[in-house]
């Protein structure tokens, strides 16, 4: 009997696995993400350095990256939230900021940088992507805000998605 309950636990997280892999694939149209562990610790001692990291981790569709990088000033993303919302809304960002090329579009931040917890930097952000429908290469600018958290470590807070409409289909 035991065994019997133990095993119908087993089919309904098969299951569920399933449900959650064909919603995630479906959000990303298809493209693999990986929540694999990240070999590395992440490089977040400055905002720059958040942005970098956090869209070269998107880029890869590196979920466990991303959610490092992703943050308040309490820290990050991953310490802080329930690890299965925490992936439902990670694909949705990846998706939104994949990109073939990003570049900054000013030479410093908007608002400077300071070493306090709580305190924000806000970064103009250019990102291009090729349609794979038409061939055609797209760009949009979007703003970017980190915060700094504990112990002087940069999260990128923020993403305005609004400018991407186009980047995820």
């Amino acid at each position: 009997m035991v065994r019997s309950l133990i095993a119908g636990a087993r089919v309904s997280r098969s299951r569920l696995f399933v449900v959650a892999a064909l919603w995630s694939l479906a959000a990303c149209g298809g493209k693999k993400v990986t929540s694999a562990p990240a070999p590395v610790a992440p490089k977040n001692s400055t905002p720059a350095g958040a942005i970098d990291g956090f869209l070269a981790a998107a880029k890869a569709r590196d979920l466990v990256t991303m959610g490092a990088l992703w943050g308040t000033d309490k820290g990050s993303a991953r310490d802080q939230m329930k690890a299965d919302e925490l992936e439902k809304r990670l694909v949705i960002v990846q998706c939104k900021v994949d990109h073939s090329s990003w570049k900054f579009v000013e030479d410093r931040p908007r608002m400077p940088p300071a070493t306090r917890t709580g305190t924000t930097a806000e970064f103009g952000v250019e990102l291009r992507i090729k349609d794979a429908a038409g061939g055609r290469d797209i760009s949009a600018r979007t703003t970017i805000v980190t915060v700094v958290g504990p112990e002087a470590r940069w999260y990128v807070q923020s993403v305005d998605m609004a400018p991407l409409g186009e980047f995820c289909r």
